[in-house]
């Protein structure tokens, strides 16, 4: 059906956007990385140590794409509970969850931003190159926010129906 489409499709995306984070994050470390050693042909330890940093912080800004690749995984699971029973439990309780995991997302996209920058602040004197943004990568963050408000419409409509059924 339809759904299975919607649930294939969550997951082709999910794996997109896993690898194709993962590949630019990959090529952007690979040139920042050559540049920093062509810089500092005098102190190959130090380029050698700013790279090692540019990893770690490679390797932090890409986790928000992978809870974004989560998150659509979640909500391909949540499609298939919803096709079985729409306002069933096991629906509302995988949206509740869900939901709880979507803030989780969203914390951690912060403070993964936050602490990116303070890692570098705190190297500056040994570092050979630095990056300060307030980069935030804002698909992760649409995504984990769109799948919360469908949680929490999941969970109201829940408690209407509940509340129509004690009516009649």
């Amino acid at each position: 059906g339809s759904e299975m489409c919607i649930r294939d499709r969550l997951v082709g995306g999910a794996m997109l956007l896993a690898f194709g984070a993962a590949a630019g994050q990959l090529a952007a470390f690979m040139t920042r990385s050559q540049e920093i050693f062509q810089g500092n042909t005098g102190d190959p330890e130090g380029a050698f140590f700013t790279s090692a940093v540019l990893l770690v912080l490679v390797l932090l800004e890409l986790t928000p794409y992978i809870m974004g690749a989560f998150i659509l995984l979640w909500g391909a699971e949540l499609a298939r509970t919803m096709e079985e029973e729409l306002f069933g439990e096991a629906a509302v309780e995988l949206c509740g969850r869900t939901a709880l995991g979507c803030r989780v997302v969203v914390q951690a996209t912060v403070l993964i931003s936050v602490f990116d920058n303070l890692f570098q602040l705190c190297l500056i004197g040994v570092l050979k190159s630095t990056n300060f943004s307030t980069y935030i990568p804002l698909f992760p963050l649409l995504l984990a926010g769109g799948l919360f408000l469908l949680c929490r419409l999941m969970e109201k409509g829940r408690q209407l129906q509940e509340d129509s059924d004690s009516i009649i």
